[in-house]
């Protein structure tokens, strides 16, 4: 009778296991509570977070910030600078250029601002997207503009260039808006002349276009080495930090094994 006494309180599914499965149970409670309430809340603001980013209002404050840098260099160049992004149609900025301004040619470039590196646009999806923003917005020329590159696929790098049946655009970064707003009011300036006839040193100016986008394209790559080695300093940060674990780790060893022989006398 001991023998099946003991037995049923000690076995899987017995008294002492259940009182134990009880006990660890209603002491464990409130602290699973707690996780799971804070697993929740990381949940959620992981997917606010989320749905801010695909909203309108995930390239708001640098839409803004866009816009102010253009204004200032408007004053320069006597352009008109017109913020839209608030319809949530295709093209976020509009910039034109008159007869009277200091380009002396009528241009209307639409921007197309984004701040999301979580995809990368490519050739043809740029070229459609602008497409779409040029009519819309009756411009005949167009800027998709990233804060980085890592909003570009590698086909583009920090310089894109394309032509639709709207006009010409340019993908590209923050730091090169302004080459990007000058160069595509230069091609224009170039088709018009072309179109009339002008009498223009045409090889010439090819010439200086060859030039831009060769150094547009050097500037792209000498980024690249950039990146990689800052990848790779990160990189050898990581292997010291490491090392000096692995030299703390080797001390403690030496210590231990020095305190050894006095701990047993």
């Amino acid at each position: 009778m001991l023998s099946a006494a003991v037995v049923d309180v000690t076995s899987e599914n017995g008294t002492l296991a259940k009182a134990v499965k009880n006990a660890v149970s209603e002491s464990v409670k409130p602290l699973a509570d707690e996780v799971d309430k804070l697993a929740k809340e990381i949940r959620g603001h992981n997917a606010a977070t989320e749905a801010l980013l695909n909203t309108t209002l995930k390239g708001a404050t640098y839409e803004e910030e866009v816009v102010q840098e253009l204004q200032a260099l408007s004053k320069l160049m006597g352009t008109e600078i017109t913020y839209v992004a608030t319809d949530n149609k295709p093209g976020d900025i509009i910039v034109k250029f008159s007869s009277k301004s200091l380009t002396t040619t009528d241009t209307s470039i639409v921007i197309e601002v984004k701040n999301v590196e979580s995809e990368r646009w490519g050739r043809k999806r740029i070229s459609e997207h602008l497409s779409q923003a040029m009519t819309y917005r009756n411009a005949n020329a167009a800027i998709f503009l990233c804060r980085t590159s890592n909003g570009l696929a590698q086909e583009i790098g920090e310089w894109g260039e394309g032509a639709c049946g709207q006009g010409s655009w340019v993908a590209t970064t923050h730091h090169l808006l302004p080459t990007a707003i000058r160069f595509l009011v230069m091609l224009q300036k170039l088709e018009l002349q072309r179109a009339s006839q002008q009498g223009i040193e045409r090889a010439s100016v090819e010439a200086q276009i060859l030039r831009i986008r060769t150094t547009l394209k050097r500037i792209t790559n000498i980024n690249k080495f950039v990146n990689k080695a800052r990848e790779d300093m990160d990189g050898i940060s990581t292997e010291i930090d490491s090392l000096k674990i692995e030299i703390r780790d080797a001390l403690d060893s030496i210590e231990d094994a020095m305190r050894a022989p006095n701990s047993k006398s």
